[in-house]
């Protein structure tokens, strides 16, 4: 029975998600706002935030909203809560009446745009048109959606929004992927490489950028490719003519993006629990090595709809793990305890198959004083809430929603 339902809904994704960009269409025709996408395996909604905090309310921001079903909701208005039948039916109803409603001030819109199937990358953007098409990176992410699940098939998804873009488009020109789908479109293409960064520190206190053109601290834990999206941010502020502020330190990232928590013990956590795919894990624990401590305790979860890769994505995941520095490290999920913990020699590592039976071993042998990265999705949200020190800052956490919390109440809790 479940394997018929996941077949039908697989059968039925594209064909509602139609009937939503139809209406969806009609509110952006009446609309006309200049449009930036971003798009990329990882590091989409960092970008989309560094915009937001530039320019405030001058632009809208599809926070939350980057698939086939979740841009057209965006534009027609509407807000998942439940995920329940009732839901989709009301917005069934209502998207006609949504598409004739006022439309927004704003003449800028930054979508944020993914590509977690095979077809999800023509259908958006063959409907957004974008003026501008910011992409920053390309990996194996949702690799079992994609048939064949080849990191080839996904760039080439990912390289529709390249070639439907009118003006501009800019890259990450160190990536093979992405330099063999240039040729696909016809806006002029803006590149940048990992030369161009003369200067990368990072420390509890935050992260320091340095290039030809910016100076710039943020107040995060951040990979060194993060540097990309800085050079992305400021080539398209300079593009929309638009001034660059210089001080970050009013910027927020969603939750579940590297923020830095006081925990229970004197610990201190970094929050890296909103996804997890094999580039992106890399990338923290890379910059997790990098960090000074006593004490590092790094947790990871498994990495999911990695299809036929998910195996050799865990092997990889293995191979990294084996070269990296930490006291202690915690495994999460059935897919590592398969294929990532027999692939570790000489390492302090336990496993686990539940979040909540890691949760209990850290409470039972943390010391105290530990830093600790916790990263990967599956829930692991659950153990930096039970290991905050101020109870107040799980509303800074990921999943929040009603329907995450009865979720993880019937799986995990």
């Amino acid at each position: 029975m479940y394997q018929i339902i996941k077949r039908a809904k697989t059968a039925l994704y594209f064909p509602v998600a139609a009937y939503f960009r139809f209406w969806a269409r009609i509110r952006l025709q009446r609309w006309r706002p200049k449009i930036i996408v971003i798009t990329g395996s990882t590091g989409k909604t960092f970008l989309l935030s560094l915009f937001s905090h530039q320019l405030g309310n001058k632009a809208c921001y599809t926070f939350g909203a980057n698939s086939a079903f979740g841009i057209p909701f965006y534009l027609l208005n509407m807000r998942r809560k439940s995920y329940s039948v009732f839901e989709w039916l009301l917005f069934f109803f209502q998207a006609p009446f949504s598409a004739w409603k006022k439309i927004p001030s704003q003449k800028l819109l930054f979508v944020e745009a993914d590509c977690d199937r095979t077809g999800e990358g023509k259908f958006l953007a063959s409907f957004l048109h974008p003026d501008i098409t910011l992409w920053q990176n390309v990996s194996l992410s949702h690799s079992g959606n994609f048939f064949p699940g080849s990191l080839e098939s996904i760039a080439y998804e990912f390289g529709y929004f390249l070639k439907y873009t009118k003006n501009y488009v800019l890259v990450n020109e160190d990536s093979q992927a992405i330099e063999k789908q240039l040729s696909r479109t016809a806006a002029k293409i803006i590149g940048f490489k990992k030369n161009d960064l003369r200067k990368y520190e990072v420390s509890l206190k935050g992260t320091d950028f340095v290039t030809a053109e910016m100076i710039c601290h943020l107040d995060y834990i951040l990979p060194k490719d993060s540097f990309y999206a800085l050079k992305m941010l400021y080539q398209t502020m300079s593009l929309l003519g638009q001034a660059m502020r210089k001080d970050f330190s009013a910027l927020r990232l969603e939750p579940g993006r590297n923020t830095i928590f006081k925990g229970i013990r004197e610990t201190t956590i970094v929050d890296s629990t909103y996804n997890s795919n094999l580039s992106s894990t890399q990338a923290m624990i890379e910059t997790f090595n990098v960090l000074s401590a006593p004490k590092k305790w790094l947790i990871v979860g498994d990495m999911v709809d990695l299809g036929e890769n998910e195996e050799k994505e865990h092997g990889r995941l293995a191979e990294i793990l084996q070269k990296s520095d930490f006291e202690k490290l915690i495994l999460v999920g059935k897919r590592n305890l398969a294929y990532t913990l027999p692939q570790l020699k000489n390492k302090d590592v336990v496993a686990f198959s539940r979040p909540r039976q890691g949760l209990e071993y850290l409470l039972k042998n943390l010391s105290g004083k530990e830093l600790i990265l916790i990263k990967g999705a599956g829930f692991l949200e659950v153990i930096v809430e039970t290991l905050l020190k101020d109870p107040e800052d799980k509303r800074y956490l990921c999943r929040r929603e009603k329907v995450w919390e009865e979720r993880r109440k019937k799986f995990y809790l």
